[in-house]
């Protein structure tokens, strides 16, 4: 089996030229087509963003622990 993978075509409209080889001899081939990474960019997410939406999220949590005293004992105390 002969086997040829491009790794980007460029399309042009709605069609794709893709040039073969002369080494390649079959006369059907299976074609598979899917998105490039490049393309699946349009979900990136705004870090920025998202870090603000984040801290304005976890305001409501902040506690003031200054005042707070461990005590080893109490924790191991059954």
């Amino acid at each position: 089996m002969e086997a040829i993978r491009r790794k980007k075509v460029k399309r042009i409209g709605k069609k794709i030229i893709i040039e073969l080889p002369d080494s390649f001899k079959a006369n059907e081939v299976d074609l598979i087509i899917w998105p490039s990474q490049e393309e699946k960019t349009e979900n990136k997410v705004d870090t920025k963003l998202w870090k603000k939406n984040l801290t304005k999220f976890y305001a409501d949590f902040n506690i003031n622990v200054s005042k707070f005293k461990f005590n080893r004992e109490e924790l191991y105390d059954r």
